[in-house]
């Protein structure tokens, strides 16, 4: 979360390190799930598309919701 008050969508400033780390997160998650020696060696399976498209489904859903809580803060004026 980079601001508690404001939308997401509207801050000004951008954090190259942050998305960087983003990136080479899943490219590292993904290596290990579909690369067959690295997923033998973490004892993982690969998963289907159907699968990984509601990883990240899920894990995207966690930004509207947050955002609508930013904005009823705004609005009802409720800010910690």
């Amino acid at each position: 979360m980079r601001s508690r008050r404001n939308s997401i969508f509207t801050l000004k400033t951008k954090n190259h390190w942050l998305l960087g780390s983003f990136i080479l997160t899943a490219l590292l998650t993904l290596s290990v799930i579909y690369i067959p020696f690295l997923s033998n060696l973490f004892g993982l399976a690969p998963i289907s598309f159907g699968e990984l498209s509601i990883a990240f489904g899920l894990a995207a859903a966690v930004v509207p919701v947050f955002e609508g809580i930013k904005f009823l803060r705004r609005k009802f004026g409720k800010d910690e």
